[in-house]
C-alpha cells in the first residue's frame, strides 16, 4: 500500500507535492488545475506528463511535472499558466536549470525564438523545495547573484517550506506545527489535504491533530522502518506486507 521501491522518502516527496498544491489552491483566486488520467494506479491525476522534442536529463520522450494550473485575472486579461516542480531536499542551480529545460523543450510550454528555445508567453515556472542552498551563487556575465535572483531572471518563482510555515504561524499555529512535520506524518496525498484543512480550521488544536495522525499511522512507520532495515542488510527492499 506504499511505494515500496523508495519507501519513506518517496511518501514524503509526494506528500510535499500535495501540500504545495493545497496552499496554492487556498491562496490563489481562480486557480484551475489541469488533470489527466494515468495508467499507474494511485498516481495523482494532477501530475502532468509533458511531451519532449529533445532529450532532457536522460528523459527521452516524456517528462512529468507535479502540477499545472491556470489563472485568468479577468475577461480582458490574458491567462497565466503556472507549472510546478517540487523537491523534498536542498535545491541547487542544476535542479532549476533541469526543470526549465524540461519546460523549454516540451511541446506544451516551449517555443522556438530567434534567441533559442524559450518558454511560451504567459507561462511561469514554480519550484518548491524544503530549502534552497543559501550558499550557492550563480555567475551571470560579470555578476554573481543568488540562486533566488537567478531563478527570478528566468521567470521562475521559488517557494520554500518556510514560506508555508509563516502562513501557519499567521493562522495561529504553534511553532512546533510545520509543513515538514505534516509531510512526514501523513500517509498519502489525500491525508495531506485532510490534515491541512483540519489544522487551518482549528489552529489551536493543530498539535493534537498531528498527534492523532501520528498514532493512526504507526503501522505504516513500522513497515517503512522494516524496509530500511531490509535494504541495509541486503541492498534490496522487502516487498512483504506489514
Amino acid at each position: 500500500y506504499i511505494r515500496v521501491e523508495k519507501g519513506r522518502d518517496n511518501r514524503i516527496g509526494h506528500n510535499w507535492e500535495a501540500a504545495v498544491e493545497w496552499f496554492v489552491d487556498k491562496f490563489t483566486v481562480g486557480a484551475a488545475f489541469r488533470e489527466e488520467p494515468h495508467r499507474t494506479a494511485g498516481m495523482d491525476p494532477r501530475r502532468i506528463t509533458l511531451h519532449l522534442i529533445k532529450s532532457v536529463g536522460g528523459r527521452r520522450m516524456n517528462a512529468e511535472v507535479d502540477r499545472v494550473w491556470t489563472v485568468t485575472p479577468g475577461i480582458f486579461s490574458p491567462p497565466t499558466t503556472y507549472v510546478l516542480e517540487c523537491k523534498w531536499g536542498v535545491v541547487r542551480k542544476w535542479d532549476v536549470d533541469d526543470f526549465l529545460n524540461v519546460l523549454r523543450w516540451s511541446t506544451d510550454f516551449g517555443v522556438d525564438t530567434p534567441g533559442g528555445r524559450q518558454l511560451k508567453q504567459g507561462v511561469t515556472g514554480v519550484f518548491a523545495a524544503s530549502a534552497f542552498n543559501p550558499k550557492e551563487n550563480v555567475r551571470v556575465g560579470d555578476q554573481t547573484i543568488s540562486l533566488a535572483a537567478y531563478a527570478s531572471r528566468l521567470n521562475t518563482s521559488l517557494l520554500k517550506a518556510a514560506d508555508f510555515n509563516e502562513k501557519l504561524r499567521e493562522r495561529g499555529c504553534k511553532v512546533g506545527v510545520t509543513i515538514q512535520k505534516v509531510c512526514q506524518t501523513v500517509k498519502d496525498e489525500r491525508e495531506v489535504r485532510e490534515t491541512l484543512e483540519a489544522i487551518w480550521h482549528r489552529p489551536d488544536e493543530a498539535e493534537k491533530i498531528l498527534s492523532d495522525v501520528l498514532e493512526r499511522n504507526e503501522e505504516l512507520y513500522q513497515f517503512e522502518r522494516m524496509l530500511e532495515e531490509q535494504t541495509k542488510r541486503t541492498g534490496v527492499p522487502s516487498t512483504a506486507p506489514p
